[in-house]
């Protein structure tokens, strides 16, 4: 590599930097604001710090929170790997998970400055600028806004699908699966939701001609994600018999005993007047897709119609008015255009074909 290559990548590499500097900083320092100056209003934001820091193997819960382990909530073998980086690290709880919250609302930033400038070739005057903007502007969409405001870890999820598809978009499959491997470590359903994405990407190819044999990688990450969600599903419900995470916030009891035709109205509203930072970016992502003739848009949306229904009917109103974190599918729905726009100019042997500024 010449000189001035790398000192251009150089430039690059800064700038990503920068795009996810004000979601790291912005994100950590509300959470430290949730702790120090508000006395962390929401019970789990402490639990799930407590959990995340110097806990040990057993994601031991506090007494509060109910005897035993975190698995019998959720298969969430992420906060082990947290709980032993905390302990390398001089820093309390609060500012640990601030830490941790700051990281995964900048991976967004990452994702989309990463994606722009390498794949759609944004490296240069008007156009890095312009990526920059928006990759600082996605993560600060409502989405990701809505997920602050009740801090959890379900963004990890989100971050991690993100990275993951962008590498595997480019071929880099090792460390595609890095990003898949830590996504999948972040909760129980993640692989279903990788394979949701994944399956239909592979539908569409198999409709436009491109044999299953052609797209082995695809089918491997899909069959893997399946894989794992099904197994670690069946753990938590052997870990805890007793108690359905599921059942208590979708089912009810007795099943859907809870449903009526007002309620699904009143939801149905509310999606529409005050969740239109999840369905507003998915109408814009139907009309460009009719528009360009490329299906392969609308996969990301798509792929989450299940989630969409699940709250829908959910017997949880924080679930069911899909509220702070239970909308971070949309986040990867969201960012998907960008992929499906390249996924089908390629298959047509064509350039990305977005004019730069």
């Amino acid at each position: 590599m010449n000189e001035p290559f790398l000192k251009w990548r150089a430039i690059v590499v800064a700038l990503g930097c920068l795009a996810a500097a004000p979601a790291f900083i912005l994100y950590a320092n509300y959470i430290l604001n949730h702790f120090y100056r508000h006395g962390a209003l929401l019970f789990d934001s402490g639990a799930l710090a407590q959990i995340a820091w110097r806990d040990g193997w057993g994601l031991a819960t506090n007494p509060v929170f109910g005897d035993g382990s975190f698995f019998r909530f959720h298969i969430a073998p992420i906060f082990v790997l947290l709980s032993g980086l905390s302990a390398l690290l001089p820093l309390s709880m609060a500012q640990f998970f601030a830490l941790v919250t700051g990281f995964a609302h900048a991976s967004l930033a990452v994702a989309v400055f990463w994606i722009l400038t390498r794949d759609y070739a944004w490296r240069r005057g008007a156009a890095l600028a312009l990526a920059f903007v928006l990759a600082v502007a996605f993560s600060f969409n409502g989405l990701a806004l809505a997920q602050i405001r009740y801090p959890h870890f379900e963004i990890l999820i989100a971050g991690g699908a993100m990275l993951f598809l962008v590498a595997w978009l480019e071929g880099r499959f090792a460390l595609a699966a890095v990003f898949f491997v830590l996504t999948l470590l972040c909760r129980e359903d993640a692989g279903f939701h990788l394979a949701a994405v994944l399956a239909l990407v592979v539908a569409l190819n198999w409709r436009n001609g491109i044999p299953l044999a052609a797209q082995k990688p695809a089918l491997r990450f899909l069959t893997a994600g399946i894989a794992y969600s099904v197994v670690a599903a069946i753990l938590g419900a052997a870990l805890n018999p007793d108690q359905s995470s599921f059942a208590r916030v979708y089912l009810g009891d007795p099943a859907y005993a809870h449903l009526s035709t007002h309620l699904l109205a009143v939801r149905l509203a509310g999606y529409l007047t005050y969740r239109a930072y999840i369905f507003f970016p998915a109408v814009v992502a139907i009309v460009w897709a009719i528009a360009a003739r490329n299906p392969y848009l609308l996969v990301g949306y798509a792929a989450f119609v299940p989630w969409t229904i699940l709250h829908l009917l959910a017997k949880s109103d924080l679930a069911g008015t899909l509220s702070s974190y239970y909308g971070f599918p949309y986040l990867i729905a969201s960012f998907w255009p960008l992929l499906g726009w390249l996924i089908e100019r390629r298959r047509r042997g064509l350039p990305p074909g977005v004019a730069q500024p």
